[in-house]
């Protein structure tokens, strides 16, 4: 894990270590990816936001196909997001990263995959925070 800098402040692994250690582990997670660029995290990380996901999918009938891997495929994407952003509404490389269609992806799985992008950056910020106020 690469120490991270928080405001004017860089810290060391261990002092990062300790004040993640206070989050929830998917928001660790999160935060190690994206703050830390650490990618030894994402397989962790790729099975909590599957797990999100599939919950959801399940509670809100999401039209999601055996073998197609739709939420592994968008786990992976919300993390690659998270470290590189894309900007605007690229519907194509979106599309293209969930093997879907323009009519798939701004049909159906435009609004679901906001649902998961969203929800891992809630975890980021909820570690963000953590750090900041251990900081104060």
């Amino acid at each position: 894990m690469n120490p991270a800098r928080v405001g004017s402040v860089m810290l060391t692994k261990t002092q990062l270590s300790a004040y993640l250690s206070r989050c929830p582990r998917k928001a660790e997670l999160a935060y190690r990816l994206k703050y830390c660029l650490d990618d030894g995290v994402r397989d962790e990380l790729r099975r909590e936001l599957m797990l999100f996901s599939s919950g959801i999918a399940a509670t809100e009938g999401w039209p999601v196909e055996r073998g197609k891997h739709t939420l592994e495929k968008m786990a992976i994407l919300a993390m690659d997001e998270l470290r590189n952003p894309v900007s605007g509404d690229n519907w194509q490389l979106r599309a293209k990263a969930l093997g879907v269609k323009k009519k798939g992806w701004c049909d159906v799985w435009r609004t679901k995959y906001a649902v998961v992008f969203s929800e891992l950056n809630d975890w980021t910020n909820t570690a963000f925070r953590q750090v900041w106020r251990m900081q104060e």
